[in-house]
């Protein structure tokens, strides 16, 4: 009890909160509401009724609307568990007297009809609120729109429980309708009319609730009211009532006794008619003509109706014209009404219906025309005419299969379509509209010329529909597939209908594949049948050679499959195993955005070893005679496809080469060189691929051919006369390019001659008519001609290993100087570097001149263009390539270390080139020199067994391990590990050895691209290491005396690179040079008088300094044997050694020796009997060399910030310099006694004494001749 006081209470407070301002709140109380009432009906509802009804809360009247809705949703949901039935009358009575009262508003009144709507759809409450409603009616007065609005809905929504009552309704409203004058009653009233008959209608039909129930038992109350509706109401002033009223006729014409349908419907009908005019929404007006119509014919008022037929149709196809708007329903319902009219009268007036329909189509505007074809095909769908009314409409087509208009195109598509369906056409009548959707699938979108309209939807495109209607007809439509097969191959080879090919080509794939009646022996019988299997074999092929064409490329080699039984038996087999594969082939390559030449190239090859393959297993002469006719013919159809003639033109050659018909094959050749566009490079090739192919077989044909072509070229031999000198130009310019595709042929001829007789071919007429035409020519276009074919020519030789090529020298010759051409394009220098690779491939071995002129004329055309030009360019990009094969097959064809010598040399010159890219490509190439050298690398007894360019290689190696350039840095790296393991596979290890070492060149290779000065100085340091180890004393000295060269590299980087690099090898090996001091430092010192970069100086200066260190009494000696004062690089060395305190220590030592020792001047006679004292060499040599060893290590004067003494120093050195010289200073100062003595004792001896002199004379000779010494008198003391 405590429980339903709680929810009584709940519900209580959520009523109170439903008149709350907030809308939110309004709705979250009504939502709360439901959700109870669904579990607690009777409470619920028994609260809201006294909430509503109680003086003290009766709510505002938008409240009141919320409550009644909520309401209604709990009884629609929950109203069988409703038994309470004073509840339910307490809520009728209240739903009621809110219908009846005027004063009500409008949004309650339509609250209280939901909620009477939704407890008369309950069946156990049905009674209840019918009795309640028709009690209103039986008052005897006008029932309320609100209460008619009810019963319409109510009936609508169950026809069961309101059947009953409609008897007795219809008798009393009836009588009530002259009194109603208001038309939102005359419209609610007509509306609740409309659905009684509806509800009439389906219990009839039903048998429900009354087995026993017919129309008869109806027709008086409803004739009454439909006279009454068509006397008073049909023709209001108020479209609305007008309209609802038409509706309400039509539906209550099925309950009409037939007299009175038959007295009264010709005037609705004509009444309706009229008011197309006046209607902007027909469709209640066609919805009638349609229920009236049809109950009309159904009750046999065939003659009534006769009458209208004309005025029907005419009507009607106004509206047929129209075309329906997707987003307005009712123009859509509008539409379907007007074509059920059609067949309705379709069925009893099929003359008059087929009569309006030919006129329309012969209307010169196309809205009409296309309206009548939409009726045509509604009315063949519906199955309503006869077969001669079918055969007519079908003759009457065809005049439209000429209509252009894209409107009248799409709808004779959707009549061809219905009538394939409906099995209407035969092979005869259905060939002109096969024709037709072919024809039109070829279309292209047509451009748009007006602005939409609104009630057109965006439709496809003419060609789209149509190739649409063709896959569906194939793929769907069965009566259709008889008309397509086999007539759609007529299509296949014409070029008229080229465009359509994609969608036709899928439907005969389909078919071909699909259609299990095909078994016909002849069915490709030729005209005017099909075309023949060799026919269809030829331009299937060439329809599917381009992968940019994925679509039609598959689809033809799909019907392929599907026509082999029809082509051969022979071939069926294997096409079912290789066309599969050629299909997965060409798809993979249609997925790709960028096909590679080379992809496909290969492509056209399987495509022309599978012709190859289905003649030979056809084995038939004739067979192939016919292909080949069937090709030659097809020619004319490509004109304006270059990529499928020119294929065509190479499937030619195929067939032919499987012909042994010499006289066709005579004349086949004839005709396909005349009818070649030799202007075109495409055809050109082709035609050469094609002549090529055929001289596989008949060889000496082909050559006779040849030479009967080149002659008529000449144009000299052409007969003089005036036309012919007017067209002399013209003849030349054509000539030339006859000429360059002969020189094409000739190259092919020699590529795919037979080996037997190839080489007797080439030494004769191939190379006689080859070198005339070098020799004649002046053309480029001939000269690019001759390039490809010397190249295909040395490329055919290879397979020729005895046979020696007697013209090559001339060939070499020809190319060598075709490189020098200024200006040469790239794509004919790649060609030129390709045919110069071949021709090196061909034995015998090239001769030192001929490889040094080819290399070097290659690197001449090729890498001054890399420095000027975009390095993306792909021709140049292949220029550089083929530079590469070439440099490598010179190699590989002799591994002798003389062959690599030659290239290295010729490369030198360029690794030091001042452009990037230029080096970059140098280097690299080097590179790819050396790995082709230790690549192809062996060793016979003939072989030579040094190595002797290890060092050389080295050294001009060495300066680009610095270059400022990564990638030049990087493969120099590279290539010192390659001559390193080259000269150790002469040293006897394997080609796979191991060598730690040289795994450190490896690891630097990779680390060497970083811009980091520091990080590089190290790797060159590691590089140094491995040269120093890995070189054998000999070898040492060699490189040595190469590797200074590079003190004077262009580039600062690449010099201190090399400086660094003798500093590590001076430091790890120094103690072995003793013996070789003077050399390598007159070497260093002659170099470094001329380099400007100072860190590649005083690099320098560290490793002469680092060699000092091993040998510094040699060093010292070397130095006083050089003139005084000395150079400024000997001047830096000796600063730098005495940096070092123990070689300065050492050096003072050595120098105060010297002093020591050495007598300061001699006494000589001169000519007047006197004596002249000469200072002697060493000891002036010692004292200049001891004031350079300490010109660093003076100590600076302790100065104040003013003072300006010329005796201050700079000091910039860092703190670790200092304390180092401070040693050497140390060192100084502890000697300094011995020294300062001693250069006092020579200070003084100096008195009086001249300046030496070097002596030049023999050692014979008793005079003396005396040459200055550079700077002496600087000496001469003061």
């Amino acid at each position: 009890m405590q429980t339903k006081e709680k929810e009584r209470g709940l519900v209580w407070a959520l009523l109170e909160c439903a008149g709350d301002n907030s809308e939110g709140v309004r709705q979250t109380v009504a939502g709360s509401l439901i959700t109870l009432g669904h579990q607690h009906p009777v409470l619920v509802l028994s609260s809201i009724h006294k909430f509503i009804s109680s003086p003290q809360t009766a709510p505002k009247v938008q409240v009141q609307s919320i409550l009644y809705n909520t309401a209604e949703n709990i009884i629609r949901e929950c109203g069988e568990k409703v038994d309470d039935k004073e509840l339910i009358d307490t809520w009728t009575d209240g739903a009621v007297k809110l219908l009846t009262l005027p004063s009500v508003a409008p949004e309650l009144q339509e609250a209280a009809t939901g909620l009477m709507v939704a407890l008369g759809s309950n069946q156990a409450h049905c009674n209840t609120v019918m009795e309640s409603l028709v009690g209103q009616i039986q008052s005897g007065a006008l029932p309320s729109q609100s209460i008619a609005e009810t019963l319409g809905a109510l009936a609508a929504v169950n026809v069961k429980g309101t059947v009953p009552y409609l008897k007795v309704l219809l008798g009393l409203i009836v009588r009530c309708l002259p009194a109603v004058k208001q038309d939102n009653l005359r419209s609610a009233l007509a509306t609740m009319f409309s659905k009684f008959a509806e509800t009439i209608l389906e219990a009839v039909s039903n048998k429900e609730p009354d087995p026993d129930i017919t129309v008869e038992a109806y027709m008086p109350e409803c004739a009454a009211v439909f006279e009454s509706l068509v006397n008073l109401w049909l023709k209001s002033s108020n479209p609305v009532v007008r309209n609802e009223t038409v509706m309400a006729l039509g539906h209550l014409s099925h309950l009409l006794p037939r007299e009175k349908l038959e007295e009264l419907a010709g005037l609705v009908v004509t009444t309706i008619l009229s008011l197309y005019r006046k209607s902007n929404s027909p469709y209640n007006l066609t919805f009638s003509l349609a229920m009236i119509s049809d109950a009309m014919l159904k009750n046999s008022l065939t003659e009534s109706i006769k009458f209208h037929v004309d005025h029907l149709l005419s009507a009607l196809f106004n509206q047929v014209c129209v075309v329906p708007n997707y987003s307005e329903p009712f123009t859509v319902k509008n539409h379907f009404e007007v074509l059920r009219c059609y067949e309705l009268l379709a069925n009893y007036y099929p003359e008059n219906v087929m009569n309006h329909l030919l006129q329309r189509l012969e209307n010169a505007s196309h809205m009409q025309r296309v309206g009548a074809l939409v009726v045509m095909k509604h009315l063949i769908n519906s199955k309503t005419l006869s077969s001669d009314n079918i055969n007519t409409l079908i003759s009457a087509l065809n005049p439209l299969l000429s209509d252009p208009n894209s409107k009248v195109v799409k709808s004779v598509t959707q009549v061809i379509v219905a009538l394939c369906h409906n099995s209407h056409l035969t092979c005869q009548t259905g060939a002109p509209f096969i024709t037709y959707l072919v024809k039109h699938s070829a279309g292209s979108a047509s451009p748009q010329t007006r602005r939409p309209s609104l009630a057109e939807p965006e439709g496809e495109s003419v060609a789209e529909v149509c190739k649409r209607v063709l896959h569906l007809l194939s793929t769907t439509v069965e009566a259709a597939q008889p008309l397509l097969w086999p007539h759609l191959l007529n299509f296949v080879c014409s070029a008229e209908y080229e465009a359509s090919l994609p969608a036709t080509l899928w439907c005969l794939a389909h078919l071909a594949n699909n259609y299990d009646s095909y078994d016909e022996a002849n069915l490709l019988t030729g005209p005017p049948g099909p075309p023949a299997g060799p026919v269809l074999l030829s331009r299937l092929l060439v329809l599917c050679c381009s992968p940019k064409d994925a679509a039609t490329g598959v689809a033809a080699l799909t019907l392929l499959q599907g026509l082999a039984p029809h082509i051969s038996s022979k071939v069926v087999e294997s096409w079912q195993q290789h066309l599969p594969q050629l299909i997965t082939t060409f798809q993979e390559m249609s997925n790709k955005t960028d096909v590679e030449p080379s992809a496909i190239q290969m492509w056209h090859d399987s495509l022309r070893d599978f012709l190859a393959t289905a003649v030979t297993l056809i084995n038939n002469e004739e067979y192939a005679v016919t292909i080949a006719m069937a090709q030659m013919e097809q020619l004319h159809i490509y004109d304006k496809q270059p990529a499928q003639l020119c294929f065509l033109m190479s499937l030619v050659g195929v067939t032919l080469k499987h012909t042994s018909n010499k006289t066709f094959v005579a004349t086949t050749l004839d005709s396909l060189f005349n009818a070649t566009s030799h202007k075109s490079p495409m055809e050109r090739e082709n035609l050469a691929l094609c002549i090529g192919t055929a001289a596989a077989v008949h060889t000496d044909i082909v050559l006779t051919h040849i030479d009967m072509w080149l002659k008529n070229a000449d144009p000299a031999k052409k007969p003089l006369s005036f036309f012919n000198l007017i067209k002399q130009d013209t003849r030349t310019e054509e000539s030339l390019w006859v000429r360059a595709s002969i020189v094409l042929c000739l190259g092919q001829i020699a590529t795919l001659a037979p080996p037997n007789i190839m080489g007797s071919r080439v030494d004769g007429p191939i190379m006689l008519h080859l070198l005339n035409i070098i020799n004649s020519n002046k053309s480029d276009v001939v000269n690019e001609a001759v390039i490809l074919t010397i190249s295909q020519i040395a490329r055919a030789l290879t397979r020729l290993s005895e046979f020696k090529l007697r013209q090559r020298p001339l060939l070499i010759t020809h190319l060598v100087n075709t490189s020098k051409f200024d200006n040469i394009p790239y794509h004919v220098l790649a060609s030129v570097l390709q045919a110069l690779r071949d021709l090196c491939a061909l034995e015998p071995e090239l001769n030192v001149e001929e490889r040094t002129i080819i290399l070097q004329a290659a690197l001449t055309a090729t890498l001054p263009h890399l420095g000027k030009t975009d390095t993306s360019d792909p021709n140049l990009i292949r220029c550089f390539a083929q530079l590469c094969v070439l440099a490598r097959t010179i190699i590989q064809k002799d591994t002798n270390p003389a062959v690599l010598d030659d290239v290295t040399t010729l490369l030198q010159s360029w690794t030091v080139s001042p452009d990037d890219t230029v080096r970059i490509k140098s280097v690299e190439l080097l590179h790819i020199a050396l790995r082709t050298y230790f690549d192809h690398l062996t060793f016979s007894v003939e072989a030579p067994t040094n190595f002797n360019q290890t060092c050389q290689l080295l050294a001009f190696i060495t300066p680009r391990l610095t270059d400022p350039s990564s990638l030049v840095r990087t493969q120099a790296v590279g290539s010192v590990y390659m001559v390193l393991r080259i000269a150790g596979r002469y040293n006897g290890q394997a080609c796979d050895y191991m060598d730690e070492d040289l795994e450190v060149l490896k690891k630097a290779e990779q680390d060497i691209t970083t811009n980091d000065p520091q990080k590089i100085e190290s790797l060159i340091r590691d590089v140094g290491k491995v040269m120093s180890n890995k070189l054998s004393f000999v070898q040492l000295r060699s490189y040595l005396s190469c590797v200074v060269v590079g003190l004077q590299d262009r580039f600062g980087e690449s010099s201190e690179g090399v400086a660094l690099v003798m500093t590590t090898v001076f430091t790890l090996r120094g103690h072995q040079l003793h013996q070789h001091i003077r050399e390598l430092l007159d070497s260093v010192y002659t170099r470094l008088e001329k380099v400007t970069h100072k860190a590649t100086r005083a690099m320098c200066v560290e490793a002469l300094t680092k060699l000092s260190s091993h040998n510094l009494s040699l060093v010292i000696e070397t130095f006083l044997a050089y003139p005084v004062p000395y150079e400024k690089g000997i001047c830096e060395t000796w600063r730098n050694i005495g940096h070092d305190p123990e070689l300065c220590s050492s050096a003072v030592d050595i120098l105060t020796q010297v002093l020591e020792r050495s007598q300061l001047f001699t006494e000589q006679p001169t000519t007047t009997d006197a004596t002249v004292k000469i200072a002697t060499i060493p000891p002036l040599a010692a004292i200049c060399g001891l004031r350079e060893l300490i010109y660093d290590l003076k100590v600076p004067l302790a100065v104040t910030e003013d003072d300006e003494s010329w005796e201050k120093i700079e000091d910039g050195s860092c703190d670790s310099q200092r304390q180092t010289w401070q040693a050497s200073q140390e060192i100084i100062r502890e000697k300094f006694p011995d020294l300062a003595a001693l250069l006092l004792i020579s200070y003084g001896s100096y008195i009086g004494v001249v300046a030496p002199l070097h002596q030049t004379a023999s050692a014979s000779s008793k005079s003396f001749n005396f040459v200055p010494n550079r700077g002496a008198t600087t000496l001469v003391p003061t």
